[in-house]
């Protein structure tokens, strides 16, 4: 339609111009012809033919007037002023349609681009609505304990530091009581937490974060070195949760340590449904579904609280 439209409007511009020419041109031939004529120079019969085609119209006018004697010797003259007239007329006409295709074109780009807001504002509630739909979150927890070389000491026994990891992770799932975790438990011997109440998923990160922070201080030493992972996803029903914990899996074993790590679809989330909540930077892409496509590569952010709750 908008095509068809703006066709139409190069063709009328185009057809006032031809017009416009066709008349400059009539405007001067009319007064060289005046110029012939004045000066008595004898013109080919069918020549005089046309131009006594025009003069006639403007004498059929004046004929009745009581100056037409003193005229009639000026008619070539009075015709080519009417073209020249003419010409003004369709420039004038000239310049208004190409105002009205300006206008024209900017209106379509106005309600173009409403409704593409409207499409965009559509598109958005239906996603923010799809979004509302997920209500589980799944939160996993790695504990990385190393034994730390020393210059200073060398020491007989060896550290056992899956006694030491057991222990802590043991504490951060003994600790970490809430109302809003609906299960935790162990998976690969890792801790995870679910919990269905998004709008207190900052209280729940709080007290993981800090129940961690509190088992880590007691069990590090300067022999025993401990690092910590942890990743969450969102989710829309229970029958995920195998899935997800895989996902998390493959998130923590991304070796991002002492951060909360999380995909894109948890930071869309957050951002749309609670922006109060967290802050997202951009830790990177990688491949969390692994296959070699590169699209498989997809971002992933580290989340922090926004404030304090």
């Amino acid at each position: 339609m908008k095509k068809k439209s703006n066709e139409y409007f190069f063709r009328l511009k185009k057809t006032i111009n031809v017009l416009v020419c066709i008349s400059l041109f009539m405007s001067v031939l009319f007064l060289v012809y005046w110029l012939i004529i004045s000066m008595h120079i004898v013109i080919p019969p069918f020549v005089n033919a046309f131009f006594m085609f025009f003069n006639s119209i403007v004498e059929s006018f004046i004929k009745d007037s009581p100056v037409y004697h003193q005229l009639v010797v000026l008619i070539p003259i009075i015709v080519s002023f009417i073209f020249i007239v003419l010409t003004y007329a369709l420039n004038c006409l000239s310049t208004y349609v190409e105002t009205m295709h300006k206008q024209y074109i900017d209106y379509q780009n106005k309600q173009k681009k409403l409704l593409e807001q409207t499409i965009n504002n559509q598109l958005k509630q239906a996603f923010i609505t799809e979004l509302s739909n997920s209500n589980y979150i799944l939160i996993k927890l790695k504990i990385e304990v190393t034994e730390q070389e020393s210059y200073l000491h060398q020491f007989d026994d060896k550290l056992n530091v899956d006694e030491i990891t057991r222990k802590i992770s043991g504490e951060i799932l003994e600790k970490t009581i809430s109302p809003y975790i609906r299960d935790k438990g162990l998976d690969c011997k890792h801790i995870y937490f679910i919990t269905t109440a998004p709008a207190h998923a900052s209280e729940v990160f709080k007290q993981i974060v800090d129940n961690s922070i509190d088992a880590i201080g007691k069990n590090a030493t300067d022999r025993a070195g401990v690092s910590f992972y942890c990743g969450a996803v969102i989710y829309d029903t229970e029958q995920e949760t195998p899935e997800k914990l895989a996902t998390l899996e493959r998130i923590l074993s991304l070796g991002l340590k002492n951060r909360i790590i999380v995909p894109g679809r948890f930071k869309t989330y957050f951002s749309e449904l609670y922006p109060d909540f967290f802050t997202f930077k951009n830790a990177g892409e990688y491949n969390l579904i692994g296959t070699s496509y590169k699209s498989a590569y997809t971002s992933v952010y580290s989340l922090q609280r926004k404030k304090k709750f």
